[in-house]
């Protein structure tokens, strides 16, 4: 038979304030990432994150063992009477011994009562096996495919930026092929203009002193 749920619950509130607490809303969901998450190097994340009991969770923890109740006086009625007398001004050793002369007035000893406890411990271990089953699913159907895509990226990265590099080099080269053309250019122009404009000094010297002679035969003649 189920044990009451919120019975259950109250005698499982963690006590420790040092502990803690994860708030179920729905804004932690859709939290604005910070300025330094817009990386755009892709680095692994450090995960070494705080232990924390979220509220959620435990409750289907707690249901789990409430579903999983055993029939009669078991560890769970203990912890209630156990509840019930923390209200009164006594010490822990006798809140416990008292509990337990209650619990042994229906025939449980010890062993009984160390039993029960094992077994709800189990039936938390199972939870915890499909919890990890469930993670396992997840991590393979999420995360490690997304690690995978990434590596690809990370690859074609690097494929583009060998030849972002050849092409880089092979412009540099373009650009001194380029300048020692120029120069090549521009000395043969000038090369060809000086022989140009020699030509033209020396013809029009070779052919003014053949006109001044023609002049001067026609002058004199």
């Amino acid at each position: 038979m189920a044990f009451d749920f919120n019975k259950l619950k109250g005698l499982f509130i963690v006590q420790d304030p040092e502990v803690p607490k994860v708030e179920n809303t729905e804004n932690t969901k859709n939290e604005a990432p910070s300025k330094n998450s817009t990386k755009k190097e892709i680095t692994q994340p450090n995960i070494s994150l705080p232990a924390a009991v979220d509220d959620k969770i435990r409750d289907t923890l707690l249901q789990a063992l409430a579903d999983n109740n055993m029939e009669g006086f078991d560890y769970f009625e203990f912890k209630q009477s156990l509840a019930t007398l923390s209200k009164m001004p006594l010490d822990e050793a006798t809140q416990f011994k008292s509990a337990f002369a209650t619990a042994a007035t229906m025939g449980i000893t010890k062993e009984n009562l160390l039993q029960s406890a094992d077994y709800y411990k189990k039936v938390l271990h199972k939870e915890k096996e499909k919890f990890d089953v469930a993670v396992k699913g997840q991590n393979n159907a999420n995360v490690l495919k997304k690690k995978e895509e990434l590596e690809t990226l990370k690859k074609v990265i690097l494929e583009k930026s060998a030849q972002i590099k050849r092409l880089t080099d092979e412009i540099t080269s373009h650009n001194e092929q380029i300048e020692q053309g120029n120069k090549f250019v521009n000395e043969a122009e000038g090369k060809i203009l000086g022989t140009v404009n020699n030509f033209e000094a020396s013809f029009n010297s070779v052919n003014g002193a053949i006109e001044i002679d023609i002049e001067k035969i026609k002058k004199h003649l």
